[in-house]
């Protein structure tokens, strides 16, 4: 953990030798969660912003974009190295794609293996969750739900050789009355064995309360 914040450190003296607008720093909330707090200069103003995901998404921005070719959208092959985002994201959309068709089929042994050993999913209105026990929980309770339509469609996506950050929305239809959410999720996929699994699992809803 002291060597993930002195990289930050590092970078965030960078960022501020490069900018004279204003001062930015950094602390943590807790193992998974940043508080960045930028401080303009000649102003009073204090704005502190709370990034509501992992830490390790963080990071991996954090080393993306400190590299000669940064991978951002995907535009095509990173000729730098062997790694091919594109191909990664190919991949990624098919496992999506068995990701929402086994919450329609109930096949909870495919969700529960498609988690990483130790993954983090953070659903709407609860804690962090990284246990696998808890995870497998989920996994089943909204699989009970009786969901008869799930969609995802990625509206960003980059990432390397070890972790890929697939950002978009998805739209659900459940229950008897066929209730409709529509909403937004961020994951974190990270290699693990040879295969890309879920790292971090995010969402929740764009309904109004």
């Amino acid at each position: 953990m002291q060597s993930y914040k002195n990289k930050i450190n590092l970078y965030f003296e960078q960022l501020n030798k490069m900018t004279s607008t204003f001062k930015a720093s950094f602390s943590t909330a807790s193992p998974n969660f940043i508080i960045i707090q930028i401080q303009f200069k000649n102003t009073n103003k204090m704005k502190q912003l709370s990034l509501f995901f992992p830490l390790i998404i963080f990071l991996g921005m954090l080393i993306i974009g400190c590299t000669n070719n940064p991978a951002t959208k995907v535009t095509g092959k990173d000729h730098s190295s062997s790694f091919d985002l594109n191909n990664a994201k190919n991949i990624i959309k098919e496992k999506n794609n068995q990701f929402t068709k086994a919450h329609i089929t109930g096949d909870t042994a495919f969700l529960n293996n498609i988690f990483t050993k130790d993954a983090i999913i953070l659903p709407p209105n609860s804690d962090a969750i990284t246990d696998r026990q808890t995870i497998e929980k989920v996994n089943l309770q909204y699989v009970n739900f009786g969901i008869t339509e799930f969609t995802e469609e990625t509206t960003a996506f980059f990432g390397n050789e070890e972790y890929l950050i697939d950002e978009g929305t998805y739209l659900l239809k459940y229950g008897k009355e066929n209730t409709i959410e529509k909403g937004k999720y961020l994951n974190v996929w990270k290699m693990e064995d040879g295969d890309w699994k879920i790292y971090t699992n995010m969402w929740n809803t764009s309904t109004p309360l």
